[in-house]
């Protein structure tokens, strides 16, 4: 959905003003469409694109009917790690693209914010909610967010070493470990990673 209005430009509102003032401002289309595909990176870090489709019915209080095309590249930071959760992962992003209002293209630079919440034992399948605000630096440009919820579906080898610890949670994705150790192995049981212990047949002090 694409609302032009809370941006800041003066002949919209101010930045943030009447956000959530969907009935009036926010563009639903007939059949807005997203489509996003993204690469885990490790250590909390995605990348990857996206591209939308949508129908602009009203600029703020104007009225309208022009198509709205869209492609972002994107960079997104996890919070779930910090905040260790595996159900609810909030998240960041960055990037920029190109998006066309009518006729009028415009590069833009997007940033954002959104939450991903991650159904049954698995947590292969979700669903995300999130908002972004793209700005142009071109005078022809329109400032707007999109804001979107959507389903979501993990491609990725969710454990490739079988400890029970998904890969996206796993310092040590490639060799079984322990829970407590965020999914790295310890030897000699005493409390320190492999990958940390000089001593790693020997128990020692942490």
């Amino acid at each position: 959905m694409i609302d032009v209005y809370p941006t800041g430009v003066s002949s919209q509102g101010g930045l943030f003003e009447d956000f959530f003032n969907i009935q009036d401002y926010w563009n639903f289309g007939s059949v807005p469409l997203m489509v996003q595909v993204t690469k885990y990176l490790g250590r909390g870090f995605s990348f990857g694109g996206r591209g939308s489709y949508n129908t602009i019915t009203k600029y703020g209080a104007t009225s309208a009917n022009d198509p709205f095309y869209n492609a972002d590249g994107i960079i997104k930071y996890n919070w779930s790690q910090i905040l260790k959760t595996k159900r609810v992962s909030p998240y960041f992003e960055i990037g920029g693209g190109y998006a066309i209002f009518d006729k009028v293209g415009a590069g833009y630079f997007n940033l954002g914010a959104g939450i991903e919440y991650w159904l049954g034992e698995k947590g292969q399948r979700g669903i995300t909610v999130g908002s972004l605000f793209r700005n142009t630096g071109e005078t022809y440009g329109t400032k707007h967010f999109q804001h979107y919820s959507s389903l979501t579906y993990r491609f990725e080898n969710r454990d490739r070493d079988g400890d029970g610890i998904l890969n996206r949670d796993d310092v040590c994705p490639d060799t079984p470990g322990l829970p407590s150790l965020n999914g790295c192995p310890d030897s000699d049981l005493d409390g320190i990673r492999d990958l940390e212990d000089k001593c790693i047949d020997v128990p020692g002090i942490p």
